[in-house]
Protein backbone atom coordinates (compact mmCIF):
# COMPACT_ATOMS: atom_id res chain seq x y z
CA UNK A 1 0.00 0.00 0.00
CA UNK A 2 1.59 2.96 -0.98
CA UNK A 3 0.67 6.73 -0.66
CA UNK A 4 1.08 8.75 -3.93
CA UNK A 5 1.32 12.74 -3.65
CA UNK A 6 2.52 14.65 -6.94
CA UNK A 7 5.55 12.51 -7.76
CA UNK A 8 6.39 11.02 -4.40
CA UNK A 9 5.57 8.16 -3.49
CA UNK A 10 5.65 6.85 0.29
CA UNK A 11 4.74 2.93 1.62
CA UNK A 12 2.61 2.85 4.52
CA UNK A 13 4.51 1.16 7.15
CA UNK A 14 3.51 -2.46 8.68
CA UNK A 15 1.13 -3.57 6.03
CA UNK A 16 2.72 -6.39 3.67
CA UNK A 17 2.52 -7.00 -0.02
CA UNK A 18 0.02 -8.49 -1.08
CA UNK A 19 -4.15 -8.02 -1.51
CA UNK A 20 -5.23 -4.23 -0.62
CA UNK A 21 -8.43 -3.21 -1.81
CA UNK A 22 -11.93 -1.57 -1.37
CA UNK A 23 -9.74 1.70 -0.22
CA UNK A 24 -11.83 4.21 1.31
CA UNK A 25 -11.47 7.41 3.04
CA UNK A 26 -13.42 8.24 6.24
CA UNK A 27 -14.97 11.49 7.94
CA UNK A 28 -11.83 11.32 10.26
CA UNK A 29 -9.82 11.44 7.04
CA UNK A 30 -8.46 7.59 7.92
CA UNK A 31 -8.14 5.19 5.16
CA UNK A 32 -10.11 1.56 5.74
CA UNK A 33 -8.82 -1.03 3.59
CA UNK A 34 -9.26 -4.90 3.17
CA UNK A 35 -5.67 -6.52 3.90
CA UNK A 36 -5.15 -9.73 3.72
CA UNK A 37 -3.09 -12.47 1.53
CA UNK A 38 -5.43 -14.89 1.83
CA UNK A 39 -9.35 -15.60 1.85
CA UNK A 40 -9.97 -14.08 5.38
CA UNK A 41 -11.99 -10.72 5.97
CA UNK A 42 -8.93 -8.80 7.69
CA UNK A 43 -9.25 -4.94 7.28
CA UNK A 44 -7.07 -2.48 8.26
CA UNK A 45 -7.05 1.73 9.72
CA UNK A 46 -4.62 3.78 8.70
CA UNK A 47 -4.60 7.24 10.17
CA UNK A 48 -1.46 8.78 8.30
CA UNK A 49 0.92 7.61 11.15
CA UNK A 50 -0.16 3.94 11.91
CA UNK A 51 -1.73 1.41 10.70
CA UNK A 52 -4.40 -0.93 12.83
CA UNK A 53 -5.26 -4.32 11.93
CA UNK A 54 -8.91 -6.05 12.52
CA UNK A 55 -8.67 -9.69 12.00
CA UNK A 56 -11.69 -12.04 10.38
CA UNK A 57 -11.85 -13.88 12.99
CA UNK A 58 -12.63 -10.36 15.39
CA UNK A 59 -15.01 -9.25 12.45
CA UNK A 60 -16.89 -12.30 11.64
CA UNK A 61 -16.36 -11.63 8.19
CA UNK A 62 -15.43 -15.25 6.64
CA UNK A 63 -14.32 -14.37 2.86
CA UNK A 64 -12.61 -11.22 1.40
CA UNK A 65 -13.70 -7.58 2.09
CA UNK A 66 -14.88 -6.21 -0.97
CA UNK A 67 -16.33 -2.68 -0.74
CA UNK A 68 -16.16 -0.05 2.12
CA UNK A 69 -18.77 2.61 3.11
CA UNK A 70 -18.64 5.15 6.07
CA UNK A 71 -21.60 7.05 7.53
CA UNK A 72 -21.43 10.62 8.54
CA UNK A 73 -21.03 9.34 12.27
CA UNK A 74 -17.62 7.10 11.40
CA UNK A 75 -19.77 3.48 11.19
CA UNK A 76 -18.82 1.31 8.66
CA UNK A 77 -20.80 -0.75 6.03
CA UNK A 78 -18.67 -3.76 5.65
CA UNK A 79 -19.53 -5.90 1.85
CA UNK A 80 -17.98 -9.39 1.08
CA UNK A 81 -17.05 -11.79 -1.76
CA UNK A 82 -19.81 -14.13 -0.46
CA UNK A 83 -22.69 -11.34 -0.32
CA UNK A 84 -22.23 -10.36 3.57
CA UNK A 85 -23.11 -7.27 4.85
CA UNK A 86 -21.58 -5.94 8.02
CA UNK A 87 -21.95 -3.17 10.35
CA UNK A 88 -19.29 -2.32 12.27
CA UNK A 89 -19.22 0.40 14.66
CA UNK A 90 -15.72 1.37 15.31
CA UNK A 91 -16.30 3.97 18.56
CA UNK A 92 -17.99 0.89 20.08
CA UNK A 93 -15.74 -1.61 18.24
CA UNK A 94 -18.62 -3.93 17.48
CA UNK A 95 -19.86 -5.82 14.88
CA UNK A 96 -23.69 -6.57 13.55
CA UNK A 97 -23.77 -9.01 10.68
CA UNK A 98 -26.85 -7.40 8.53
CA UNK A 99 -27.03 -10.48 5.64
CA UNK A 100 -24.81 -13.02 5.24
CA UNK A 101 -24.52 -14.49 1.49
CA UNK A 102 -25.72 -18.24 3.12
CA UNK A 103 -28.60 -17.51 1.27
CA UNK A 104 -27.45 -17.85 -2.43
CA UNK A 105 -29.12 -14.45 -3.32
CA UNK A 106 -26.17 -11.88 -3.56
CA UNK A 107 -23.27 -11.90 -5.25
CA UNK A 108 -19.76 -10.96 -4.29
CA UNK A 109 -20.33 -6.91 -3.19
CA UNK A 110 -19.26 -4.66 -5.41
CA UNK A 111 -20.30 -1.30 -3.99
CA UNK A 112 -21.96 0.21 -1.04
CA UNK A 113 -23.82 3.63 -1.24
CA UNK A 114 -25.87 5.61 1.08
CA UNK A 115 -28.80 7.44 -0.90
CA UNK A 116 -30.33 10.79 -0.66
CA UNK A 117 -32.84 9.55 1.32
CA UNK A 118 -30.98 7.46 3.71
CA UNK A 119 -31.22 4.09 2.79
CA UNK A 120 -27.93 1.91 2.09
CA UNK A 121 -27.66 0.81 -1.61
CA UNK A 122 -25.69 -2.27 -2.51
CA UNK A 123 -24.21 -3.60 -5.67
CA UNK A 124 -23.78 -6.77 -6.35
CA UNK A 125 -23.25 -9.52 -8.67
CA UNK A 126 -26.40 -10.80 -8.66
CA UNK A 127 -28.91 -7.55 -8.80
CA UNK A 128 -28.84 -4.37 -6.69
CA UNK A 129 -30.57 -4.19 -2.98
CA UNK A 130 -31.74 -1.38 -0.83
CA UNK A 131 -31.38 -1.69 2.78
CA UNK A 132 -33.37 0.91 4.97
CA UNK A 133 -34.98 -0.20 8.49
CA UNK A 134 -34.19 -3.93 9.18
CA UNK A 135 -35.71 -4.56 4.99
CA UNK A 136 -34.01 -5.56 1.78
CA UNK A 137 -35.83 -4.38 -1.28
CA UNK A 138 -33.73 -6.30 -4.06
CA UNK A 139 -33.82 -4.81 -8.23
CA UNK A 140 -32.64 -6.94 -11.20
CA UNK A 141 -33.26 -7.28 -14.55
CA UNK A 142 -37.05 -8.15 -13.82
CA UNK A 143 -36.93 -4.06 -12.67
CA UNK A 144 -34.99 -2.94 -15.79
CA UNK A 145 -31.62 -3.26 -15.07
CA UNK A 146 -29.57 -4.09 -18.14
CA UNK A 147 -28.09 -7.28 -16.51
CA UNK A 148 -27.53 -8.11 -12.68
CA UNK A 149 -23.92 -7.77 -12.18
CA UNK A 150 -23.54 -4.09 -11.39
CA UNK A 151 -19.75 -2.78 -9.93
CA UNK A 152 -20.82 1.05 -10.40
CA UNK A 153 -22.93 3.39 -7.81
CA UNK A 154 -23.69 6.58 -7.11
CA UNK A 155 -26.25 8.76 -5.66
CA UNK A 156 -26.82 12.26 -6.64
CA UNK A 157 -28.12 15.17 -4.83
CA UNK A 158 -32.10 14.81 -7.10
CA UNK A 159 -32.56 11.79 -5.06
CA UNK A 160 -31.75 9.29 -7.62
CA UNK A 161 -29.41 6.37 -7.55
CA UNK A 162 -26.96 5.32 -10.52
CA UNK A 163 -25.77 2.31 -11.44
CA UNK A 164 -23.37 0.90 -13.98
CA UNK A 165 -20.96 -1.81 -15.02
CA UNK A 166 -17.56 -2.27 -16.59
CA UNK A 167 -18.06 -5.06 -18.09
CA UNK A 168 -18.22 -5.94 -21.78
CA UNK A 169 -22.03 -4.81 -21.43
CA UNK A 170 -21.45 -1.13 -20.46
CA UNK A 171 -24.34 0.17 -19.50
CA UNK A 172 -25.67 3.21 -17.05
CA UNK A 173 -29.19 3.14 -15.11
CA UNK A 174 -30.63 5.62 -12.41
CA UNK A 175 -33.21 4.36 -9.91
CA UNK A 176 -35.76 7.36 -9.52
CA UNK A 177 -37.23 8.45 -6.75
CA UNK A 178 -40.03 10.93 -8.38
CA UNK A 179 -41.84 6.80 -9.43
CA UNK A 180 -43.90 5.83 -6.94
CA UNK A 181 -46.45 3.77 -8.90
CA UNK A 182 -46.34 -0.37 -8.87
CA UNK A 183 -46.78 -0.05 -12.85
CA UNK A 184 -44.13 2.03 -13.26
CA UNK A 185 -40.23 1.49 -14.10
CA UNK A 186 -38.19 2.72 -11.41
CA UNK A 187 -35.47 1.96 -12.96
CA UNK A 188 -34.23 3.82 -16.16
CA UNK A 189 -32.00 3.18 -18.97
CA UNK A 190 -29.97 6.71 -19.67
CA UNK A 191 -29.46 5.23 -23.30
CA UNK A 192 -32.97 5.49 -23.21
CA UNK A 193 -33.24 9.37 -21.81
CA UNK A 194 -30.72 10.24 -25.11
CA UNK A 195 -27.42 9.22 -23.27
CA UNK A 196 -25.07 7.32 -25.45
CA UNK A 197 -21.32 6.56 -25.23
CA UNK A 198 -19.26 3.66 -25.77
CA UNK A 199 -17.77 2.55 -22.16
CA UNK A 200 -18.91 3.43 -18.08
CA UNK A 201 -15.45 2.77 -16.47
CA UNK A 202 -15.89 5.34 -13.75
CA UNK A 203 -18.62 6.82 -11.63
CA UNK A 204 -18.94 9.36 -8.69
CA UNK A 205 -21.68 12.63 -7.37
CA UNK A 206 -20.60 15.82 -8.66
CA UNK A 207 -22.04 17.73 -5.76
CA UNK A 208 -25.04 18.25 -7.20
CA UNK A 209 -28.12 17.01 -8.99
CA UNK A 210 -26.01 14.59 -11.08
CA UNK A 211 -22.70 12.28 -11.20
CA UNK A 212 -19.50 12.06 -12.90
CA UNK A 213 -19.46 9.33 -15.76
CA UNK A 214 -15.69 7.81 -16.74
CA UNK A 215 -15.08 6.11 -19.98
CA UNK A 216 -15.89 6.82 -23.92
CA UNK A 217 -18.25 9.07 -25.37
Amino acid sequence: LWRVQGTNAVRVPNVATGDQAALHVGPDQALWFRNANNFGGRFSRYDGLSVTHVPGLESGIGSRVTAIHSDPDGVLWLGDMDGGITRFDPARHTFTRVRTGESGLFGTVTKITRGPDGALWIATGNGVYRHERGTMESFTTADGLPQNEISLSAASGDGSVWFGTMRAANFLVRWDPAVTNSWQRRILNAREEGGLWLAVLGLTADGDAGVHRGGAA
